[in-house]
């Protein structure tokens, strides 16, 4: 069982203003270019994981009627913008969902079509224990206009030790593992890898057998025993832990940590 993380938004309520990077004025019929939009964006704090964010964004175009698109764009240095912007992101308008690639920019580009709203941007394939700064941008016929810089730093990866292996018999022995670490992350599911082949790396959904138990509890850490059965007599076996957290905002997006190899012989 896989978990999806839905909550509400904890926009900020301050009046939002916008940072004005490109003020060449376009002229475009029935647009008064002297309004300056009102941008402000924040970070949906339950949403953040080792690799992902979900940032909210308000728009108000301050009593004008110019349509715009409006994207996010983020990076690891202040007030990014699209030269220095990581790419990658998916977003939510008015119920739709868009996913837009462009040469050397993935962003979402929702067309606000000169109304106030709120609008989402869904940050993937991010890198762990990282700091980020995001900005919102609405682009016009009159400006380009961003939000103010905010940042966030993802969480770190999970750390996990494989504990000794006890109470073996001819076909079964019980094997246990340790989260030291959660990284302050969603655990999804935690488990134990065996093989008999020294060289493999055995890996949760590969080739080799494994036993998984499902968690779905915040940040949990600590210790856990699980039984190996059907096992052949008298072989060597190699066994690993693993733990698995939530990364990003995709549906069943996960990230695998992995405890030190452990290995018995069956009696």
């Amino acid at each position: 069982m896989l978990f999806l993380l839905i909550g509400l938004t904890v926009c900020t309520k301050d009046e939002p203003t916008a940072i004005v990077e490109e003020p060449e004025a376009k002229a475009t019929k029935g647009v008064d270019s002297t309004v300056v939009p009102k941008i402000a964006a924040s970070v949906f704090t339950p949403s953040i994981s080792c690799t992902g964010v979900i940032i909210k964004y308000d728009i108000d175009y301050n009593g004008g009627v110019q349509a715009g698109i409006s994207t996010v764009y983020w990076g690891t240095t202040a007030y990014p913008t699209t030269a220095n912007s990581i790419v990658h992101e998916a977003g939510v308008n008015g119920g739709g969902y868009s996913f837009v690639i462009t040469e050397g920019i993935n962003g979402s580009l929702c067309y606000t079509q000169g109304k106030n709203g709120r609008f989402q941007s869904d940050i993937d394939r991010l890198q762990p224990a990282t700091l980020y700064h995001v900005r919102a941008c609405l682009i016009t016929a009159s400006g380009t206009y961003y939000s103010e810089d905010i940042s966030f730093t993802t969480n770190t990866r999970p750390v996990i030790t494989t504990l000794d292996v006890t109470d073996i018999t001819a076909t079964t022995a019980k094997v246990g593992g340790n989260i030291i670490s959660a990284g302050n992350s969603f655990v999804v599911e935690r488990g134990i890898c065996y093989s008999m082949t020294p060289t493999r790396d055995p890996i949760p959904y590969g080739d080799d057998p494994y036993i998984e138990q499902e968690v779905q509890s915040y940040n949990r850490t600590g210790e856990f025993t699980i039984t190996l059965s059907n096992l052949i007599p008298g072989t060597h076996y190699y066994v690993r832990s693993f733990v698995g957290v939530m990364t990003g905002i995709e549906y069943g997006d996960q990230l695998f940590e992995y405890g030190n190899v452990v290995h018995f012989t069956t009696k």
